[in-house]
Formats: C-alpha cells, structure tokens, sequence
C-alpha cells in the first residue's frame, strides 16, 4: 500500500477511503472514556436544561 489513505471512486464520485489497518486502529481508538468525555463537557458545569421529552411506547413481544 502506498503512502496515505487511497481513495476510490464509483461513477466519478468519491465513494470510500482505504486506509491501513495500523492508521483505522490508531484513529479508531477512544482518546477517552465516555465518562471522562462527560465530566470534562464544558456544558458540565452550564445552568443548561433540557425539556423532558413524553416518549411513546408500545409493548415488546418475545
């Protein structure tokens, strides 16, 4: 493989990307976890409220 992600078209038009297993693992990785994601939100500490919303739901059947 060459050097950078390769890209590939269909039609003319860009359709996906190629890149190394060694780069999508890399920028696939979480830069942090979900709770530090949260705790670190600069809207943690913001006086912001959210409308409750009444959600319908209709019964499951296994």
């Amino acid at each position: 493989m060459t050097e950078g992600p390769q890209e590939v078209t269909e039609g003319g038009k860009d359709a996906v990307v190629i890149v190394s297993k060694k780069e999508w693992l890399e920028r696939a990785e979480p830069k942090q976890s979900m709770a530090e994601f949260l705790l670190n939100s600069p809207l943690r500490d913001s006086d912001l409220e959210l409308p409750s919303r009444k959600w319908k739901t209709r019964p499951l059947k296994f």
